[in-house]
């Protein structure tokens, strides 16, 4: 089974928190350290990509 982590794209990621110890009081089920990743809010504009590319084999 993947990690949750893995479905997210490093294009989206705004920040990562890396809380470390024994155990965590506050998030339920960690017995280690903590990894809390930060998205990026969508925006409302319209914003798009093109990529082109050419090449030639023998």
């Amino acid at each position: 089974m993947d990690p949750p982590t893995s479905h997210v794209l490093s294009n989206n990621i705004e920040s990562i928190e890396v809380i470390e110890g024994s155990y965590d009081v506050e998030n339920f089920g960690t017995l280690s350290g903590n990894v809390i990743v930060k998205t990026k809010q969508p925006s409302k504009e319209v914003k798009g990509e093109i990529n082109l590319g050419a090449a030639s084999f023998g």
